[in-house]
């Protein structure tokens, strides 16, 4: 089960969220003032935390600050209900792992949370086991690199020009050290990280929206349907 606590004051935002989570696989709690989070966090093992974007940076700002003051381990944040005039660049640098807008759909944000899910398990999984194995502290800067990571490989997994060279750039670091951070966290190459990840993501979305494999093969760059057929 994976549990989420929803900081928001919209009740419809959350009425029409909890229709498009699959019950069985998501447990949805709202909160509405920063005490009852607070407490939510104390009693619960959350995985992702929905924060309001329509509240000012400095409001956030200072609930991220008791969120971590009070967490051993950095709990992934996922910010919605954004203007479309405000700069978002600000929250991704406090660690938002996505930031949406206004105009994103309950049934979009859904379907985002699906797919983090999946990663944020496997990267809390292999940090911890990391830690563990080495009597090591958590470390944050990890934990951002690998968001903002799946973030961009989320955001452009149809573009052809998806490359590991790309994804560098977006991360603002070399393709080198890009391919260092990723076996130091992962112990996987960079390729094998971007290859399993869309593969997972084509594979959900043929189970659950009943793509077609052959209809998504030349927009994910695969040449031939068949090869993308056997993989997932």
């Amino acid at each position: 089960m994976f549990y989420i606590v929803a900081f928001l004051d919209c009740d419809r935002s959350i009425q029409d969220l909890t229709k498009q989570l699959p019950f069985v696989s998501f447990h949805l709690k709202q909160v509405k003032t920063s005490q009852e989070l607070m407490v939510a966090l104390e009693q619960e093992d959350i995985h992702m935390i929905l924060l309001d974007g329509s509240k000012s940076v400095e409001q956030l700002n200072k609930t991220i600050e008791r969120i971590e003051a009070i967490k051993l381990h950095p709990i992934p944040f996922l910010i919605i209900n954004t203007p479309i005039d405000k700069n978002i660049e600000a929250y991704y640098t406090m660690g938002a792992i996505h930031v949406l807008t206004e105009t994103v759909g309950s049934k979009l944000i859904s379907s985002i949370i699906n797919n983090l899910s999946e990663h944020l398990d496997i990267e809390f999984r292999i940090t911890i086991s990391k830690a563990l194995s080495s009597d090591s502290v958590l470390n944050r800067n990890d934990h951002l690199f690998g968001r903002r990571l799946f973030e961009v490989i989320h955001n452009h997994l149809f573009s052809k020009q998806l490359t590991i060279g790309s994804i560098a750039r977006e991360l603002g670091i070399s393709r080198r050290q890009l391919l260092r951070r990723c076996y130091k966290i992962y112990n996987k190459s960079a390729f094998e990280l971007l290859d399993e990840t869309r593969l997972r993501l084509v594979h959900q979305m043929v189970e659950q929206e009943g793509v077609s494999v052959r209809s998504l093969a030349e927009d994910l760059g695969f040449s031939s349907p068949y090869y993308l057929e056997k993989k997932i």
